[in-house]
């Protein structure tokens, strides 16, 4: 154990309090620690190098002074950035808690390396198991949190490098583009894992926070950004900015609301559909899209209000720009589905008229065997196959082919029932018909259900029972993920090819207007899609025994285990 000596202080949170931090722990007022201060309904955390200093700050501030009590965790063995690393880590896990409602705003935190930052970060949960005693946190263990969508989705998460200057870089340009009245868009370009959805959250989050940062009297530092805003506001004689979060899949949209709920400064009415967007009486400043590769270019639909809009207004792509001055997309073209979707079109159709910006995220955070992983899945369902297997099983990965479906269906039910895995899925591609609430996917003596809701299916009450289908598990992250790989899809052993049974495919609208090379595209991605859910593994079952044989040059068998 590093932190052998850590502590926790705990003060009335007053204006004695200062005082009896000079008097008896002098050595505070020039050592890092960090600090909590609540009531039993709102709580702010902070680290700093002089703790009597900070809460003399904190006292003048019109909502931190009406606190109660005040935590001060220290160690002779703190430094800055081991402190900031802790100040963080209790941020995204007690908003996570769901005990207080968090007062700290979003400044922006990279997961930056340090001397001895593995060893740190071990000691962390001493932390966690005093403020369990202490009775401020609920949790007892505080990776049981990390399964959750407040968590996994989380306003604070702390950025890598290459996100951190990604954000900050379309901060800084739209806020001058904003300054100077100029009309831009930027594309950021992403495959899974990369961090999209997290981005798109951290940037509504950041830019509702900066206006915030210039009204807090305890504020030791006011960021450029806050400054240029506050100019822009002037301005343009606003208090603040309209900004909107457009999420195209339903039932992803409803998870993010429903994070958002629970987030101080954010409203659930911020996340919204491409159509409520487009029916807006006013425009917004800003939207910012995630997984806008699935937003319409037509829609089947007989709502006559949603084919007036694509009549009159174009498509969906059309929508957003014309209802905003500024435009953030985040797009993988690779998880398109549908010949309805935008797809590459988000790229196509860039207006020249308007200053436009393009990022790509390249590190993958999602499945713990890497980029590689990533890149390994596309390779096998391209035609330029792999020359050998690569067995991620050694990196912490579990990768794994079944030759029974039902075996697998189990393995992943008994993943489920450990706390720590327990966001643990089966997933299908469409290769059966769908008939709520009905065991449609047949299997030799199987049958299994389709999921029974198409919102927020991943954490409904009866998921680890059902099979889960792309349109409810695109842009979600699980722990462990069983792959079905049904009859659409099969293995040509005289050509030696790839190829797809049109009719095992069950999605209309994603046959409509496509032929058979189109299809194939929009099929292997969605496997793509389901084959990088996983976090710790994923498992794959497969119909077609050609398939099967052919797959099993590429992916360990469950039995060899």
């Amino acid at each position: 154990m590093l932190l052998k000596d850590l502590n926790i202080r705990k003060y009335d949170f007053n204006n004695e309090m200062p005082v009896n931090i000079t008097t008896n722990l002098k050595k505070l007022n020039d050592w890092p620690s960090v600090y909590i201060i609540h009531d039993d309904k709102k709580i702010y955390i902070g680290e700093t190098n002089n703790i009597a200093k900070r809460a003399k700050q904190h006292l003048k501030d019109r909502y931190k002074k009406k606190l109660k009590e005040i935590e001060i965790i220290f160690s002779s063995k703190f430094n800055k950035s081991v402190t900031l690393d802790i100040e963080n880590f209790l941020i995204e896990h007690m908003l996570a808690d769901e005990k207080y409602e968090l007062l700290n705003l979003n400044s922006g935190i990279k997961n930056d390396h340090y001397y001895q930052s593995g060893d740190y970060k071990k000691d962390f949960k001493y932390i966690w198991k005093m403020l369990k005693n202490e009775k401020i946190v609920q949790e007892e263990n505080y990776s049981n949190l990390e399964n959750k969508d407040i968590f996994k989705y989380s306003p604070y998460k702390k950025l890598s490098r290459e996100q951190y200057e990604i954000t900050d870089e379309i901060l800084n340009n739209l806020l001058e583009d904003m300054n100077h009245n100029e009309d831009s868009t930027f594309y950021i370009k992403g495959g899974p894992g990369t961090g999209k959805s997290i981005l798109a959250i951290y940037l509504i989050k950041r830019l509702n926070d900066l206006h915030k940062e210039l009204k807090e009297e305890d504020n030791e530092y006011i960021s450029y950004q806050a400054v240029k805003l506050k100019e822009i506001l002037e301005l343009n004689k606003k208090d603040n900015l309209k900004i909107g979060l457009v999420v195209p899949m339903q039932s992803f949209r409803k998870t993010i609301q429903q994070v958002f709920k629970k987030v101080n400064g954010l409203k659930v009415n911020m996340v919204i559909s491409p159509f409520k967007a487009a029916n807006s009486q006013e425009e917004y400043d800003i939207l910012i899209v995630d997984e806008s590769h699935r937003l319409s270019k037509r829609n089947s639909t007989r709502s006559k209000e949603h084919k007036k809009f694509y009549t009159e207004m174009g498509t969906q792509l059309n929508w957003i720009k014309k209802k905003s001055k500024y435009q953030i997309f985040f797009y993988d073209k690779g998880q398109t589905i549908r010949s309805t979707d935008i797809g590459e079109d988000i790229i196509n159709n860039i207006d020249k008229t308007r200053k436009n910006y393009q990022y790509e995220l390249k590190s993958q955070f999602r499945c713990l065997a890497g980029e590689d992983y990533i890149k390994y899945i596309r390779d096998i369902f391209s035609d330029n196959p792999p020359k050998e297997m690569i067995n991620f099983n050694n990196k912490e990965y579990e990768f794994y082919l079944f030759n029974d479906v039902n075996d697998m269906i189990e393995e992943i039910k008994e993943k489920a029932k450990d706390k720590k895995y327990e966001l643990s899925r089966n997933l299908a591609g469409d290769a059966w018909p769908w008939n709520k609430g009905e065991k449609d996917i047949k299997i030799g003596p199987y049958s299994y259900p389709w999921n029974t809701t198409n919102i927020d299916f991943i954490n409904s009450k009866n998921a680890i029972n059902e099979i889960g289908c792309i349109h409810t598990s695109q842009g979600y992250d699980l722990n462990y993920a069983g792959v079905i790989i049904g009859n659409d899809i099969k293995y040509d052993e005289k050509k030696s090819k790839i190829i797809i049974d049109r009719s095992n495919y069950y999605d209309i609208k994603g046959k409509h207007l496509t032929n058979n090379k189109k299809l194939k595209e929009y099929i292997i991605n969605i496997y793509n899609v389901l084959l990088t859910r996983g976090i710790n593994g994923t498992y794959v079952y497969v119909c077609d025994e050609a398939l099967r044989k052919y797959l099993s040059k590429y992916i360990p068998n469950w039995k060899d285990i």
